[in-house]
């Protein structure tokens, strides 16, 4: 298995050095402007400076998200080029079995996005803490807004609950490719494209399933938050209670992870099935 997941890493290893470049490059034009206007004689950054600062902020938000959206497709992307190519297509008919493989390219994701978000914590702390002066009223504004939105909930269930998330979009995405290998179409976009439809599909369609199991084993029908309130914040007068929130979170994790298991376990019949035939 970790020679599996080394291998799996080793594919993906270009992608993931362009990904570091496209971060590290707007955080170094950041860092430059940020002590640009930490050496201002006049407390103003210079024109130069002022650029550099807002450049990179701008792009390093853009980098980070893209990278983010990367990584959320790369594992599919590979097991797609691996049913399209021979080279790819004969690791299959290795000792190993499918479930191994499968396994390996979630595992190397799963690193990956952990790997990314520690990285993405770190450049944030980095950031703030360059500010000066100004850093501990950044991180004591920052700790207000959490707890305003947030209250007490420890942010350890937001990781949960996004690596469940993580879970079952891989489980979505692995079935949509090996069940588009299925239907016979000689056009390969259009298969593409057909893949595309059921994961998209599919996503809904488990989202809201899993919503309303969550209400329903919780009891509270605010447990089926919308995801985006929890990225963008959104209007605190109407947001759910912490104690309900909290409760979605885990409970959202653990059906999602239960449902990607029984994916898991299907894609791997099916991939058994298409690569015998």
């Amino acid at each position: 298995m970790i020679n599996l997941i080394i291998h799996e890493f080793r594919r993906s290893l270009s992608g993931k050095i362009v990904c570091l470049g496209l971060i590290l490059m707007p955080e170094i034009m950041l860092l430059i402007g940020i002590n640009g206007v930490k050496r201002s004689e006049f407390g103003g950054p210079s024109t130069f400076e002022g650029a550099l600062l807002g450049i990179g902020m701008t792009f390093l938000t853009f980098a980070i998200v893209g990278v983010y959206l990367y990584l959320c497709v790369e594992a599919i992307l590979l097991l797609n080029k691996d049913l399209k190519s021979t080279k790819g297509y004969m690791l299959f008919m290795t000792p190993n079995s499918r479930y191994k493989l499968l396994g390996a390219k979630m595992i190397m994701s799963l690193i990956s996005v952990l790997v990314f978000m520690s990285l993405s914590v770190f450049l944030i702390w980095l950031d703030i803490s360059s500010v000066g002066e100004f850093s501990d009223y950044i991180f004591n504004e920052l700790s207000y807004r959490y707890s305003r939105l947030f209250g007490d909930i420890p942010i350890w269930k937001f990781i949960v609950y996004y690596m469940g998330s993580w879970l079952l979009l891989l489980s979505i995405g692995g079935f949509a490719v090996i069940l588009s290998k299925y239907i016979k179409i000689a056009n390969t976009a259009a298969r593409t494209l057909v893949a595309f439809i059921i994961f998209f599909v599919m996503n809904y369609v488990l989202q809201y399933i899993i919503s309303k199991i969550v209400a329903a084993v919780t009891g509270d029908m605010s447990g089926t938050f919308d995801s985006n309130t929890l990225i963008f914040g959104g209007d605190t007068d109407v947001f759910i209670s912490t104690a309900s929130m909290a409760s979605a979170l885990v409970g959202t994790a653990i059906v999602s992870v239960l449902i990607a298991a029984i994916l898991f376990v299907l894609n791997g019949w099916l991939l058994d099935r298409k690569v015998t035939m």
